[in-house]
């Protein structure tokens, strides 16, 4: 058969099993039963994310951004008096994490964060309840051809179905073996206003997994060495047969490596791996915003035994300004003028991005609120194409009657008769 049939046949039978988890009856459950375990409640993997922000299921991407600058702010490990601020301050990035991003929060929203955190881990829907992975089930289980040992490394989605059956490989199902992936290492980096208007050369100091200096990423005990596993003789693979297919499937006895650790290191247990500070400088490109996030490739966690590492991701926090009000590459400045000022008009000193004032020329009978524009005197734009505008606000100020002497109140009431009466006596047309 084909590959193209084999993958309608495998399509159907996935149908078919989410169909039967629907119905109930004691099969696996489907991922709309999953969401109906936990998506409303976020799931029993722990808080809400909505509450964990402090905002509505329905809220919009502004309003879950200020909800997570304050709570951010609320919880920073180097502020907060909080004795589990460290852990609530990586909740509350979790959480933002998801809810800012469309795809991440249709899908917590249909499944909830228990078993959406199973999905990210690798894990299916969970063991014996997911629609591809648990135990015993055709498409996962302890030992069966597509989920390792117990299901706990389930498939989430069909590809990853096809990939192991017609390459034979030891994907996210392929049991607990495999080559390891180098992890990524997340750090929250903050900048000052105009270090994320400008750009900005940063020093971050981090902790990153990498190669044990013991044993040299190998994970054996110097002076000793792994041996070949007995059981796939150090192929790394075993043909499981299911039905009429024979399938590869990582070797469980030696994790998919081929080679098995008598005498693993006493300074990383065998992993081959461990946690070293890192201090690197990384260049901050202009225009970037609070949110946003860098990926620095190459600069994250090592894997024993491997040259490859991951990547630096660095999550942005940027301190607001007394001055400025930045919406995108757009800024805003309020202007205050007296009211007097604002009816004859005159000239205002306006604050830049560049350090320097401009002189306006605002015109006779500015009203409140009014705006205006200065083209390209804005923020640069992070992926190019100039920079944006800054916008002038006009307050004009009331003088309260403490701040007026007589002289001006009598000032004030003469133009009060003359704008009731007219000059000539006559009132004015409304």
């Amino acid at each position: 058969m084909a590959a193209a049939g084999w993958g309608r046949a495998l399509a159907a039978a996935a149908r078919a099993r989410l169909r039967a988890g629907g119905r109930g009856g004691g099969a696996p459950r489907g991922l709309a039963a999953a969401a109906g375990a936990g998506g409303a409640r976020g799931g029993g993997g722990g808080r809400d994310y909505y509450e964990v922000l402090g905002v509505p299921r329905g809220a919009g991407e502004a309003e879950v951004k200020r909800a997570y600058r304050q709570r951010a702010k609320e919880f920073h490990p180097d502020t907060s008096d909080d004795p589990r601020a460290e852990e609530r301050f990586q909740e509350v990035q979790r959480a933002y994490e998801v809810l800012r991003d469309p795809e991440k929060r249709r899908l917590y929203d249909q499944v909830g964060r228990e078993r959406m955190e199973q999905f990210e881990s690798g894990g299916g829907a969970g063991a014996g309840g997911g629609p591809f992975g648990g135990a015993g089930g055709p498409f996962g289980g302890a030992g069966g051809p597509f989920g390792g040992a117990g299901g706990a490394q389930g498939f989430q989605n069909m590809e990853d179905i096809f990939q192991q059956f017609f390459r034979g490989g030891g994907g996210p199902g392929g049991g607990a073996g495999g080559q390891r992936a180098a992890p990524d290492v997340r750090v929250t980096l903050s900048l000052r206003f105009k270090e994320a208007v400008f750009g900005c050369t940063k020093t971050v100091v981090f902790q990153a997994p990498d190669s044990c200096s013991r044993c040299g990423g190998q994970g054996a005990e110097p002076g000793t060495s792994a041996s070949e596993c007995e059981r796939c003789a150090g192929t790394g693979r075993v043909e499981v047969r299911h039905g009429l297919f024979m399938v590869q499937t990582a070797c469980q006895e030696c994790r998919g490596a081929g080679r098995v650790i008598r005498s693993p290191c006493t300074d990383c247990r065998g992993s081959g791996t461990a946690v070293r500070d890192r201090t690197l400088d990384v260049r901050v490109p202009a225009g970037v915003s609070f949110g946003q996030t860098l990926r620095v490739p190459g600069e994250g966690g090592g894997v024993g035994g491997s040259a490859q590492k991951g990547n630096l991701i660095l999550d942005l926090e940027v301190d607001e300004d007394p001055v400025f009000q930045r919406e995108g590459a757009d800024v805003t400045v309020t202007v205050r003028v007296s009211a007097v000022h604002a009816a004859l008009g005159g000239e205002v000193r306006v604050p830049t991005l560049d350090g320097e004032d401009v002189a306006l020329r605002m015109p006779p009978g500015t009203q409140p609120r009014e705006r205006v524009v200065m083209q390209g005197r804005g923020v640069p734009r992070v992926s190019g194409g100039g920079r944006g505008d800054q916008f002038v606000v006009y307050e004009v100020e009331v003088p309260r009657p403490d701040q007026l002497t007589e002289r001006q109140r009598e000032l004030l009431r003469e133009f009060q008769a003359l704008q009731e009466g007219g000059e000539n006596g006559e009132d004015r047309a409304a």
